[in-house]
Formats: structure tokens, C-alpha cells, sequence
């Protein structure tokens, strides 16, 4: 079983299984072009930004009112969590020199 660094609790056997399954298949979802056309803002240019554009839309549609897109923003905000827990393990495994 994988440990979990700095203490993040490891929400779920889920993560640990989407790490297995990331380290094989991790790869972007939306390309460059989309992105460009989409005008994402490079620093948001990451595993999660396939997910940005309906975001977006729906923020537009409703007026960035917060209680809005609850379905889009949860998904984003998971994804970046999860992105988040495989950059810690995968460098805690680097660390333990497991890669």
C-alpha cells in the first residue's frame, strides 16, 4: 500500500488506484489549439484543463455567481486534487527511490 505524503490522508482507496492507472495513461485531453482558442491562461494549462472550458462557459452564463456550476467546478476542483496527491506520491516515491 502506498503511503500518503505530508499527511493528505489518501481520501479514498480511489486515489490510490487513479495513481496506478495516471502513471500508465497520463496524458492531456484537450490540445494546445483548444486551449489557445479557448484562451486558458498558460499557468491553468495542466492534466485538468479539459475541464476549464465548460467551466468557463457556464461562470459566463451565470454571472460568476458562486451557488452556479456546482457540477463543473467540483469536477475541476477533484481533478486538481487529485492531480495534486499523484505529483506528492509520485515525489515521495522519487524520494524513497520507488520510481
Amino acid at each position: 500500500q502506498l503511503a500518503c505524503p505530508l499527511d493528505l490522508g489518501c481520501h479514498s482507496v480511489k486515489v490510490q488506484k487513479k495513481m496506478a492507472h495516471h502513471a500508465e495513461t497520463r496524458e492531456m485531453k484537450i490540445t494546445q489549439e483548444e486551449m489557445e482558442k479557448e484562451k486558458i491562461p498558460l499557468d491553468l494549462r495542466d492534466y485538468c484543463a479539459h475541464l476549464l472550458p465548460a467551466l468557463n462557459k457556464c461562470r459566463v452564463q451565470n454571472y460568476h455567481l458562486p451557488w452556479k456550476c456546482v457540477e463543473e467546478r467540483h469536477a475541476y476542483e477533484g481533478c486538481k486534487w487529485d492531480d495534486y496527491v499523484y505529483r506528492m506520491k509520485k515525489q515521495q516515491m522519487a524520494k524513497e527511490g520507488k520510481h
